[in-house]
């Protein structure tokens, strides 16, 4: 058990140039601040100190807010972070700017700070007349979640109050918001992408598999959508063993790949109607499963031609089939594209 004291001069130093260590370092000077009021303190705010500035006095007590520089390399980036307290310093190190933000909004968590909800922050008790606030652990430390599949993602539903969903993400440790396209061109509005860069979150889109051919072509281009008891079907998926609905899967997701600084994207069947997949002669060959992993090579050959570091994910939730797909993947059959990963559950969804 530790404790910390905001009756002492505290000085937050961070990394010149690095706009999570200083939204952090505002973040926590704030926190400080609240403390202190309900502690009946009258205290000047903490001062923040990056390294291009004269550093503080040996015996001011201080807290290090650090991190390596971001990969541009890997899209995924690292969320991995390690803190410690001491009486006069405590530090907390990020294996990146999103470790960082992990490891300073884990630290207030051991402090006893809360965020059930967008715009509610749940506060430490004081206890009257101690001016030190206990923390849970003295210390923590996570190594990063290395596998794309496995990083914590929160689906935003939504666009009402989208930014305090977002600040609401970054202190709960999410490490990417995933935002849905529901019509190209994209957005043209930067300012969630803005916000995401001063808590270091990242942003990934998602898009309806099924949006990649327009349901307007149904009345002329009947061949291209799914078959069921010989009929095609406007509704649901498509017909992927014909060439000319490949050709357009390839079209249509180079349009949601370019023009855009997002490295991760997501292809997914309808979040919220039943996923009907064609049933023609030669698709009836393919289990679901299979059809699935057609038209997401499809979209990945078209994704490494745009971004080569980029990764497309596909939802196929394990089950007994799965798991004889995969021993058929290690023959070499329909195995996904090495720029894809798969995902077994989809992300945390917000709807309010």
């Amino acid at each position: 058990m530790a404790d910390f004291d905001v009756s002492k001069p505290w000085v937050i130093l961070i990394p010149a140039k690095t706009g999570p260590a200083k939204r952090g370092a505002e973040e926590l000077s704030r926190i400080i601040d609240l403390l202190r009021r309900q502690a009946g303190l009258s205290l000047p705010s903490p001062g923040i100190i990056d390294d291009s500035q004269p550093g503080p006095a040996t015996d001011v007590p201080e807290i290090l807010l650090n991190c390596s520089a971001a990969d541009s390399s890997d899209p995924v980036s690292k969320n991995g972070f390690a803190w410690r307290t001491g009486t006069n310093r405590i530090e907390i190190y990020g294996n990146s700017p999103r470790g960082l933000c992990n490891g300073l909004f884990n630290f207030l968590a051991a402090l006893g700070f809360r965020w059930p909800e967008p715009g509610k922050e749940e506060i430490p008790r004081a206890t009257p007349g101690i001016l030190s606030y206990p923390l849970a652990e003295a210390s923590a430390l996570r190594t990063d979640t290395e596998d794309p599949a496995l990083r914590k993602r929160l689906l935003l539903t939504r666009r009402k109050n989208r930014e305090a969903v977002l600040i609401w993400a970054a202190r709960n440790c999410f490490d990417a918001l995933v935002v849905p396209v529901r019509k190209l061109p994209l957005p043209r509005d930067r300012s969630l992408f803005d916000l995401a860069a001063q808590y270091a979150l990242d942003i990934e889109l998602s898009r309806e598999l099924s949006s990649l051919i327009s349901r307007k072509l149904f009345f002329f281009r009947r061949e291209l959508f799914r078959m069921e008891e010989g009929r095609r079907k406007k509704e649901g998926l498509f017909c992927v063993t014909n060439p000319n609905t490949i050709t357009l899967i390839q079209k249509n997701a180079a349009r949601l790949f370019s023009k855009t600084e997002v490295t991760i994207f997501h292809l997914w069947p309808s979040l919220t109607k039943k996923t009907h997949w064609c049933s023609c002669p030669s698709c009836r060959a393919f289990s679901p499963e299979e059809q699935n992993r057609i038209a997401i090579n499809a979209a990945a050959d078209s994704l490494i031609k745009i971004n080569p570091l980029a990764r497309l994910s596909f939802y196929e939730p394990r089950s007994e089939t799965t798991e004889q797909n995969n021993t058929l993947e290690q023959r070499g059959y329909i195995a996904p594209r090495p720029n894809t990963f798969r995902l077994n559950n989809l992300p945390e969804a917000y709807h309010q």
